[in-house]
């Protein structure tokens, strides 16, 4: 013996719960007051995640730029996040670009190494940069241009943030040499 039913679920990003309760209806007309719970499972909705990611690496006005731009899927999204990481190398005979910070804002500061018998010794530099894009009423395009960029191999994650929860993430990388 069994028994079978559809739930209406909600398609609205978020946790979401239903429960089921059994009547007992002995006289098979009228059912007893008490109700038995049976189950009361959780289900979630994910956001959507941001799709179609296109990096390109520009250089204006004197310093590299990188442009990151991707499709917004969501009509609700608190915010979408872009993360860019990168690993900088530069022997330290090579001069460095004359607009771009050594560091990158609040970054870490290495020493510069000393070189011996005339061989170039190369500097490593680890940088990293956030942007958060705010409450964008729409889905379509986003683009979000990025200034002062080290010449490096720049590896980029965007996700967006919705009702608490986190999407799954769109990465790309790219080359600002």
């Amino acid at each position: 013996m069994g028994f079978d039913f559809t739930v209406p679920s909600s398609a609205v990003v978020g946790v979401h719960k239903f429960c089921v309760t059994a009547n007992n209806v002995p006289d098979g007309t009228q059912p007893v007051p008490e109700v038995a719970p049976l189950s009361c499972p959780q289900y979630r909705i994910e956001p959507t995640a941001p799709s179609g990611l296109t990096l390109v690496a520009g250089y204006e006005s004197g310093k590299r730029t990188l442009d990151v731009t991707f499709t917004d899927n969501s009509l609700r999204e608190d915010n979408y996040r872009i993360d860019l990481s990168w690993l900088q190398t530069t022997p330290d005979d090579t001069p460095t670009d004359p607009g771009l910070p050594t560091t990158p804002p609040g970054g870490p500061s290495l020493p510069i190494p000393q070189p011996t018998w005339g061989a170039p010794i190369p500097t490593t530099e680890v940088g990293v940069a956030r942007a958060m894009i705010y409450g964008t009423p729409d889905t379509g395009r986003r683009t979000w241009h990025f200034t002062h960029m080290p010449q490096a191999f720049v590896h980029v994650v965007v996700v967006s943030n919705e009702a608490g929860l986190t999407s799954a993430a769109r990465t790309g990388g790219v080359s600002t040499r």
